[in-house]
């Protein structure tokens, strides 16, 4: 495990995948991480969170990490804090439970389910219990906060075989 900065700045989230990480060469160095690795990042507090390597922070950043406002708010982290972050060796979830922030439509929910999957499949969206994903789908305009209710094994990544 390696001490992590948390960036002053949210990453943006509209148009990354889900999970994207963002961590300085130092952290990428010392916790021997790449891009497209998955990470743990934990707080002092016991909260955690998994996302995927998007690449590496600026030199001057140091040992900063960057995530999306959706990981910060589930690992109610402050900018500045200290944070620990590893290498994650996740495997396919067999299932994870999603539930929207909105109301959805019975009707319209077998068709949405899909699409959720779908997009969380093609990403391969490292997921874990009690964390918060946007997910935007290829036609819409915005997208819909999930909170990661429940993953079979804990944690893992959204695969084709994931059942949501």
């Amino acid at each position: 495990m390696v001490a992590a900065t948390v960036h002053p700045q949210p990453s943006a989230y509209a148009d990354q995948r889900s999970g994207a990480v963002y961590v300085g060469a130092s952290i990428a160095d010392a916790a021997g991480i790449a891009a497209d690795n998955c990470v743990r990042i934990s707080t002092r507090r016991g909260r955690t969170v998994v996302g995927r390597v998007a690449g590496l922070l600026a030199a001057e950043q140091g040992d900063a990490i960057q995530f999306d406002r959706f990981a910060r708010q589930s690992l109610k982290a402050f900018p500045h804090e200290q944070v620990t972050v590893e290498r994650a060796d996740l495997a396919p979830a067999r299932q994870v439970i999603l539930v929207p922030a909105i109301e959805v439509p019975v009707g319209n929910m077998q068709q949405l389910i899909s699409q959720v999957k779908s997009v969380l499949a093609e990403q391969q969206a490292p997921v874990r219990e009690g964390m918060l994903l946007y997910v935007k789908l290829p036609d819409g305009l915005a997208g819909i906060t999930y909170d990661v209710h429940g993953v079979s094994g804990g944690e893992g990544y959204v695969d084709a075989q994931t059942a949501v």
